[in-house]
């Protein structure tokens, strides 16, 4: 244990460091960048032809005048260029517009302005092809770092999109889970409809085809025992009325005031002869747990009853002996035709009927016999239940939970008040015949009790489903008026630029 725990500490401790410095990249994260500050002292100055002064180290000046060629005698207004011995006369260089100095005083003949100017305007085409190259590199370098940055970016968006899509899906599957267990978890009426059976070897036995459907606990954090699991049982008989027919339909229904989603469905089929006697046929075990889930969320409306989820299983050896209603005893069954090396042909279609919390409750409920609250009080197990075509919701109290007969029926309709004392703790129900004062030790359990009962849970529902389909026909309408007015811009731009 003590290395385990070790082992366990040090995979935490590297998942945390990781955890940290993959923040600290993220956050300190900055995009690659190109400086051009080299630019901004990058100058022609350097590349223009210096001119070297004339010395008369390179020998006297010319006596002759480089334009007209007649002598220059001493005296005469004379220019003298300052790179080379060239001489010209003042007229001449007028003459030639070429009498102009230079900004520093020196004056240059034709000939080493016009070497002088080939010169720089090598240089400077060299300097123009060297930054133009200088330029063409650093730029695809520059498209280069912001195509990285741009596909970084968009692969950091995208993995954050998609962690924050996966943490939606996890808490939309924990969410989900968590209300369907609470769904499945709380008590509410069930009934069960067998439809047909199909595929069935016939007997040459006189006798009805009979299913017996045992409902058993399948709760494992419960430890029961295997006769203390069975919740109920109920048979059905065909309607065909003798064992020679393969397939038929069953005569009944069944209703089960209070149950939660957790147990598992034995379906049994036997043949009943005349005698009582049944011999086995085939057994379905299903667990209805995830189908009563599933019913809830997408099973079919039926009418007014509740939603309807439809349970197709094939017949299968015999696993679990059906125990009788009264005294829990296994069933006697003729098993001679159901040996395990044996195929059982056949299936059975049920249907499971599940009916909504907004107007349904069961749970347990006092009633007070005197008017004072902590006079002596009776523990029902009650169920809130709207039968259709009874023309009003009842409320049934039982001894226990799982009685199948209510030892009192409370009808509730347009002609019973219902009025909750919050400050007595106490809910008045006065019908035709009698009145009621029940209580219940949880507040909120009153509140839920007297919410039900008057019909306001209903009422409350139902104004916030209109007002969540007002405000989303108000959006809707909204969202068209917005694309409306963008196609008007869109046609106005359009004729404009026709």
């Amino acid at each position: 244990g003590r290395m385990w725990e070790e082992r366990r500490e040090r995979e935490i401790t590297k998942i945390m460091e990781r955890r940290t410095r993959e923040d600290h990249e993220r956050k300190s994260y900055k995009p690659r960048s190109v400086s051009y500050d080299w630019l901004d002292n990058f100058s022609d100055e350097k590349f223009k032809v210096q001119s070297v002064p004339y010395s008369r180290i390179q020998g006297n000046r010319q006596s002759s005048c480089q334009i007209c060629w007649y002598g220059c005698s001493p005296g005469s207004r004379t220019l003298s260029c300052s790179v080379c011995s060239a001489v010209v006369h003042l007229t001449c260089a007028e003459k030639t517009k070429c009498a102009t100095k230079r900004e520093n005083g020196e004056w240059w003949c034709p000939q080493c302005t016009v070497s002088i100017n080939s010169a720089e305007n090598n240089e400077a085409i060299k300097l123009g092809m060297e930054l133009k190259r200088r330029t063409d590199f650093f730029s695809s370098l520059t498209i280069q770092s912001n195509f990285m940055m741009w596909t970084e970016r968009n692969r950091f968006l995208k993995f954050k999109a998609g962690l924050i899509f996966l943490q939606a899906v996890i808490r939309k599957i924990r969410q989900q889970k968590k209300f369907t267990n609470d769904l499945t978890s709380h008590y509410r009426p069930l009934k069960i409809n067998p439809i047909d059976y199909s595929g069935v070897p016939p007997s040459e036995k006189n006798g009805n085809f009979t299913l017996m459907a045992s409902f058993y606990n399948n709760n494992q954090q419960q430890l029961l025992e295997e006769s203390d699991r069975h919740i109920d049982r109920e048979d059905f008989y065909s309607t065909q009325g003798t064992g020679t027919s393969t397939s038929g339909k069953w005569n009944k229904d069944h209703f089960i005031p209070s149950i939660n989603f957790q147990f598992d469905l034995i379906l049994t089929m036997t043949l009943k002869d005349d005698a009582g006697r049944h011999e086995f046929k085939g057994q379905a075990i299903t667990s209805v747990t995830e189908d009563l889930k599933k019913s809830i969320l997408q099973g079919k409306k039926k009418g007014r009853e509740g939603k309807v989820i439809k349970i197709c299983r094939k017949l299968g050896p015999l696993d679990i002996l059906p125990l009788d209603k009264s005294n829990k005893q296994a069933v006697r069954l003729d098993t001679s035709s159901g040996r395990v090396n044996q195929s059982f042909p056949g299936e059975v279609t049920v249907e499971l009927i599940t009916f909504s919390n907004v107007d349904t409750k069961s749970g347990y409920i006092e009633e007070m016999l005197t008017s004072v609250v902590k006079g002596a009080k009776k523990k029902w197990w009650a169920l809130l239940h709207s039968q259709s075509g009874a023309g009003g919701r009842f409320l049934y109290l039982f001894s226990k939970q799982g009685d199948k007969k209510e030892r009192e029926k409370i009808m509730i309709n347009h002609s019973s008040q219902v009025e909750y004392n919050k400050k007595g703790g106490y809910i008045k129900l006065a019908s035709l015949d009698r009145t009621y004062m029940l209580t219940h030790s949880s507040p909120d359990e009153r509140s839920d009790w007297a919410m039900k009962m008057s019909g306001k849970y209903q009422e409350i529902l139902d104004e916030g489903v209109k007002r969540f389909r007002a405000a989303a026909k108000e959006d809707r309408r909204r969202e068209e008026g917005k694309e409306g007015e963008e196609k008007k811009e869109e046609g106005k731009e359009e004729g404009k630029g026709c």
